[in-house]
């Protein structure tokens, strides 16, 4: 998790980060939890393309759990 958080603070490839953070809480319940952590964490921040990309994380993880 480390690395993709690392990842995203690059603007131009924070899109490819989100779609990898999206798929982690689709396809892992293990995962699930830290990608909903970072995510909040993101929403947090004062970096406008992270609250972006949070927000779309956050929608996904909403959409399949219910």
């Amino acid at each position: 998790m480390s690395t993709i958080e690392a990842l995203a603070t690059d603007a131009k490839i924070c899109r490819a980060v989100v779609h990898c953070l999206k798929m982690c809480g689709r396809f892992s319940e293990d995962l699930r939890p830290s990608v909903r952590q970072l995510a909040n964490q993101w929403m947090q921040s004062g970096e406008p393309h992270l609250k972006g990309c949070a927000k779309d994380v956050l929608f996904e993880l909403d959409a399949v759990t219910g």
